[in-house]
């Protein structure tokens, strides 16, 4: 009889281990769309469809920007603002809490972790904006 006790707790905690590894277990229950929360996304689609409207274009076709991140600054701004600081101070060494007014924007651009972000993937930084940060610095790199 301790055999099969034994046998059977063994083939229980492998058949537990089984069902996790399955994906088993504990599952969560889903909340349902207008069950107490805010609709889902598909829920707010179907409404739209229904009101006779339909859904918004891409960001290209309704003349955004299409492919770049909203809110980030062109390179060519920040190389600008690079410059500047460079006038003003003699050197490159932004530190990485530097910050910088850019025109059109309401939050300041964070010029020092743009740069290290630039310094970081120099490799991967395309060759006319290397020419152009040359153009400021050739020691741009950090070296």
């Amino acid at each position: 009889m301790r055999r099969f006790a034994a046998f059977a707790v063994l083939a229980l905690a492998a058949l537990a281990c089984a069902d996790e590894e399955a994906g088993g277990g504990k599952r969560r229950r889903r909340k349902r769309p207008g069950a107490g929360g805010a609709p889902g996304k598909a829920a707010a689609l179907a409404a739209k469809r229904r009101a006779g409207g339909a859904p918004s274009p891409p960001a290209a076709a309704r003349g955004g920007k299409g492919g770049k991140r909203a809110g980030r600054p062109d390179p060519e701004a920040m190389i600008g603002l690079l410059k500047a600081y460079k006038e003003a101070n003699g050197h490159m060494n932004v530190p990485l809490d530097h910050t910088a007014e850019l025109e059109g924007r309401e939050k300041p651009v964070r010029l020092g972790r743009w740069l290290a972000a630039v310094r970081k993937n120099a490799a991967k930084v395309k060759p006319e904006r290397v020419a152009a940060l040359d153009a400021v610095d050739p020691k741009w790199r950090g070296d």
